[in-house]
């Protein structure tokens, strides 16, 4: 995302990989007035986006897997386990805890940041995000315009496909294991997450 050629365009807006979220402080420090938003979603979804298959060894959550940074150390100790015995789903999961746990910790210390739940888009990006907290005027076009690009396929590069909801598929693919270590490592940091927007992760 980035500036077009229009002359009146004054905004500026990034996407920021996952992995991206550990360094929050940094880019707060840096832009310290700027507003922020950390998108989460339903946990087992989220894991059955990285996970295809049972037999899969190869993921962006296990993209770390051989040298564990020292935050998912600690909070794979703080759940009794170590990083070693993990099974991939479990490591896969905690990787993606210590990203919410990243979010939330600099929530908790900012003014500037808010937690937005996936399945609020793309309803609160024009009710709350934009208005209030970008504080950017959302007319009938501004509208048209959220909601043409919300119902764009938005990873990959290139033409982008239609978005197509699939929560429920990705809930009915999970196997056992991915509830479990989800259960294990996501549950409480994604409730604790959701306290603003109020709700619970129930299963």
């Amino acid at each position: 995302m980035g500036l077009t050629n229009d002359v009146e365009e004054s905004r500026l807006f990034f996407k920021v990989q996952s992995i991206g979220t550990k360094s929050i402080a940094v880019m707060r420090a840096a832009f310290p007035r700027v507003p922020w938003v950390f998108v989460y979603r339903d946990p087992v979804q989220v894991m059955m986006s990285h996970l295809k298959t049972k037999e899969q060894r190869s993921a962006v959550c296990l993209r770390y897997r051989s040298r564990p940074q020292e935050d998912l150390k600690m909070l794979v100790k703080e759940a009794g386990r170590d990083v070693a015995s993990l099974s991939t789903e479990e490591h896969c999961a905690a990787h993606l805890a210590s990203l919410c746990q990243a979010a939330l910790t600099n929530h908790k210390s900012s003014t500037t940041g808010i937690m937005l739940n996936y399945v609020d888009i793309p309803q609160k990006l024009l009710s709350t995000v934009f208005p209030d907290h970008f504080h950017i005027p959302i007319g009938k076009d501004a509208t048209e315009r959220v909601n043409a690009v919300c119902g764009k396929y938005s990873k990959g590069r290139g033409v982008k496909g239609e978005w197509v909801h699939d929560s429920d598929a990705k809930e009915n693919r999970a196997w056992d294991e991915v509830r479990a270590a989800s259960e294990l490592f996501l549950k409480d940091v994604t409730d604790s997450l959701m306290g603003d927007t109020g709700g619970a992760v129930k299963r």
